[in-house]
């Protein structure tokens, strides 16, 4: 009995260290049942090319910015109103990488799907952020 407490145990300190990350920066009230899906780096490639993706809100109607995914490899910024070009790639950390030309180093943002309720949580610089299930939108929306 000892050792299926340990074991049970065992198990439950590993998803809570596995899912730490995600629900740290998430409300109390977001932290009870949300299940999350990662993306390999063909999913999420999918995900993003064609489309546009919000920066520094919860969709494309209150962010400071967006990104255009123009193909697997090149995007568009803008950021509080200057525009810009970028590389990108996807990973299979559930992550897409990239550099452009408004300032410089490379980034990365960790987006999982927020099976709960719908939309997408954003990772960035150890903060999460909740986007709205239409927070991407087809087509060009920088320009």
């Amino acid at each position: 009995m000892t050792n299926k407490i340990r074991f049970l145990g065992a198990i439950l300190s590993s998803i809570f260290i596995i899912l730490a990350p995600v629900t740290n920066a998430i409300s109390d009230e977001m932290k009870i049942n949300v299940k999350i899906k990662k993306f390999n780096s063909s999913e999420l490639t999918e995900l993003l090319v064609g489309n546009s993706y919000p920066l520094g809100g919860t969709s494309l109607d209150n962010s400071k910015g967006a990104f255009y995914f123009a193909s697997d490899t090149e995007l568009l910024i803008r950021w509080e109103g200057k525009k810009g070009k970028g590389k990108w790639s996807a990973n299979n950390k559930s992550q897409f990488c990239y550099t452009q030309s408004l300032w410089s180093g490379e980034e990365c943002i960790t987006l999982l799907e927020n099976i709960s309720s719908g939309g997408y949580i954003h990772i960035f610089d150890g903060k999460n952020r909740v986007l709205k299930p239409d927070a991407l939108r087809k087509g060009n929306l920088v320009d």
